[in-house]
This record gives structure tokens, C-alpha cells and sequence, in this order.
């Protein structure tokens, strides 16, 4: 599966959760989606020296008010709407779905200037 790296807190300024309030460690939190096969999956991640969490998720758990505030805090809030809309796309046409995976990326490509970074990770 290959993932997009659409939101890093590393690219902005920090956040008071990330300035060293776990432990005095400063944490990054980062999304990344993957935009291949039949569903779409969101990759979430929170780093620190010595320590590394991460999920895969649906769409749906990506959606969910469990995970908002890790979307906020990778700086990722504004892929909100572009998951929602890739979400519903799942559900209609091949072209409705393809046409809103690009638009993520175009998004992104307009946001920040640059096409989002990639990896490969296969993932059950």
C-alpha cells in the first residue's frame, strides 16, 4: 500500500500537547493516507524519542471523535473535509472515487507547494 504523508506537526509551529508535556519529551504527530485499492486507509502516528505509536485506520475511525484531536494536532484538520468527501466517493462511481483521491493530493500540492512524500508499507 502506498501512503501520502498529508499532515506533520513537525511542519508548523509546536503545540502546547507536543512541547514536552508527556515526560518533558517533545511529541510529533503525523497522518498519512493511503489511496489505493478498494478502500482508503488513514495511517496515524505519535513519535518520541524512545517511543512510537501508530494505527491504521478506516476512514470511519479516522472520522470519529476518538481521533480528531490527533487530526488537529499532526496539523491535519483540514483534510477533515477531503476525508469525508473520499469517504462518500467509496460509495458511488469508480470516477467520483478517483476524482476525489486526486483532489486530496491536489489540495495538499496547493497547501504546501510540493506533492506529498510517499512509502510503501504493507498492511493487513
Amino acid at each position: 500500500m502506498r501512503f501520502h504523508v498529508l499532515a506533520d506537526s513537525r511542519w508548523q509551529a509546536p503545540t502546547q500537547e507536543g512541547r514536552g508535556l508527556h515526560g518533558g519529551w517533545s511529541w510529533s504527530y503525523r497522518t498519512d493516507v493511503c489511496l489505493d485499492g478498494p478502500t482508503s486507509r488513514v495511517a496515524v502516528s505519535q513519535t518520541a524519542p524512545k517511543e512510537n505509536h501508530a494505527a491504521v485506520l478506516t476512514l470511519d475511525e479516522a472520522l470519529s471523535t476518538t481521533w480528531r484531536d490527533h487530526l488537529e494536532l499532526s496539523g491535519g484538520a483540514w483534510l477533515e473535509p477531503w476525508l469525508r468527501q473520499l469517504w462518500a466517493a467509496h460509495t458511488s462511481s469508480p470516477e467520483d472515487l478517483q476524482d476525489s483521491r486526486r483532489a486530496v493530493l491536489d489540495a495538499f500540492e496547493r497547501r504546501h507547494g510540493r506533492p506529498p512524500t510517499t512509502y510503501e508499507w504493507e498492511v493487513a
